[in-house]
């Protein structure tokens, strides 16, 4: 009968019923003395710590396979197995990721990382008025990892297929049905009605049962799309970086759980089917743990439009409250901008050495037309994303003109547009970002101050806005991979 769970269990294990798994493998042991005995648990142990491992169960996993040890000295594989589990366990209590190997391995294996979960410094409760949230289980600092985790389910369609959910529908139903342990979980996650509790599938005649067109919606409300396959460039596994739809979609449980604010205190990044979640400010213990579930818009109705037709809300935060007050107005001078910004970016960087007085004259006038728009955000020193285009603009044109001066208060007007606020003491910089958005503009306008300040031969300084792009850089990117490629 041993012999028969034995037998079972590696069965199971290769058809990825890891809870089946670990029962049977228990079933099978005999602890008995002799060396047969030992040489059949020692199997039996290895199939169980096989299961645990791939549940995220590591430190089952690895009492396991240090069993496996006991029984089996001589046993290669658990050898590789127990070294293995040990760094997994690393890295889930304690954030340990290496992300360039991470990176590579991804590169080098289709998508798929080899890596624990890490979310002990978050946890899931209520919220007043929202359902469940995410919140900081203990301080967390700007830039700091909140957390990184692998998906419950991913699938990377290739560039001949069309974006589908499907793949993640289907593997994430068969994961439930194969591994009730987990259906809690996925089970539990927003469907569109408010869920209190984690429920099982139920379980008829044995087999677990799995509503599908639930799974389907949890899906729709909870997923994610990203792009893969540029990990290794500049700005590779951020979330915003990305010209065209992304193709790639997953599933991750817990973060699914956290909240939408258009001024959101975290920021998430993709390395493969892992997701990285960063500080963009500070978080206090307890509080509550937020991140855009789009790229905010400049203007408010394409925002809530967006959040409404997929989410099914309005979003009522700070800079949503804000520009409320003034969206007429807002909407009229939307037009005048992109007809502005569209003549602008007609203009290559070759172009840009010659742009004539005039046309630099225009986009300052745009600039300060816009200001009178967002005096009220400027004044509670709140983000101002319509600013954003054409203080980039003129940015890269006084660069390219080495006009000092002028790329110096252009460059931190575009900081002040996605709400950084910087304060310099001498070498020293302080930079309020309690309402800052972390884009690549930002990265940009810090890098510009860096070489305003070198060419001022203010070395000290220039390192220190080089130190502070690097900061957001990370907390954009997830990681440093590609920092040194761009800039």
């Amino acid at each position: 009968m041993c012999a028969l769970y034995r037998n079972r269990s590696l069965a199971d294990l290769h058809l990825n019923r890891y809870d089946a798994t670990v029962l049977d493998a228990f079933m099978s042991t005999t602890n008995g003395r002799d060396d047969t005995s030992k040489v059949k648990d020692a199997e039996a142990w290895f199939h169980r710590g096989r299961a645990n491992y791939q549940l995220g169960h590591y430190a089952d996993a690895l009492k396991a396979f240090e069993r496996v040890i006991i029984l089996a000295p001589l046993d290669l594989e658990g050898y590789k197995e127990l070294k293995k589990t040990k760094v997994r366990l690393l890295e889930q209590q304690e954030g340990a990721f290496d992300f360039a190997e991470m990176i590579g391995e991804v590169s080098n294996n289709g998508c798929y990382a080899d890596r624990a979960g890490f979310t002990s410094r978050t946890e899931v409760r209520q919220t007043q008025d929202r359902g469940r949230g995410l919140f900081a289980a203990k301080d967390i600092r700007m830039g700091d990892l909140i957390l990184c985790e692998k998906a419950f389910s991913a699938a990377h369609p290739d560039e001949h297929t069309p974006k589908s959910t499907l793949p993640v529908w289907l593997d994430s139903v068969q994961k439930a049905i194969d591994n009730p342990s987990q259906s809690k979980h996925l089970l539990g996650l927003y469907a569109g009605q408010p869920s209190t509790s984690l429920i099982s599938a139920p379980v008829i005649d044995g087999n677990p049962v799995v509503d599908t067109f639930k799974v389907s919606k949890i899906l729709d409300l909870n997923g994610f799309s990203y792009t893969v396959g540029r990990e290794s460039q500049a700005y590779g596994t951020s979330a915003t970086m990305t010209k065209t739809s992304p193709k790639s979609t997953g599933l991750w449980i817990h973060i699914a759980n956290a909240n939408h604010a258009c001024l959101a205190n975290a920021v998430r990044s993709f390395v493969g089917d892992m997701i990285i979640l960063r500080a963009a400010e500070d978080i206090n213990k307890g509080e509550e743990i937020t991140i855009s579930y789009q790229i905010p818009a400049p203007l408010l109705g394409e925002r809530q439009k967006v959040l409404f037709g997929s989410w099914g809300f309005h979003c009522n935060c700070l800079l949503c409250t804000s520009e409320a007050r003034f969206a007429v107005e807002m909407q009229t001078l939307a037009e005048h901008i992109e007809t502005c910004m569209a003549f602008m970016g007609d203009r290559t960087l070759t172009d840009i050495l010659a742009v004539d007085v005039e046309l630099i004259a225009m986009a300052e006038i745009v600039a300060e037309d816009l200001e009178d728009v967002y005096a009220e955000n400027l004044a509670r020193r709140l983000p101002c994303l319509g600013m954003v285009d054409v203080w980039q603009w003129l940015s890269q044109t006084y660069c390219q003109k080495r006009n000092r001066s002028q790329l110096k208060r252009s460059a931190t007007k575009i900081l002040e547009s996605y709400g950084y606020w910087t304060t310099v003491q001498g070498s020293h910089v302080s930079m309020d970002a309690t309402h800052g958005i972390p884009m690549v503009g930002v990265v940009d306008g810090l890098i510009y101050l860096s070489i305003v300040a070198e060419g001022e031969q203010k070395i000290e300084l220039s390192q220190e806005f080089k130190a502070w792009a690097r900061k957001i850089y990370e907390i954009v990117n997830g990681n440093m991979m590609g920092f040194e490629l761009k800039y």
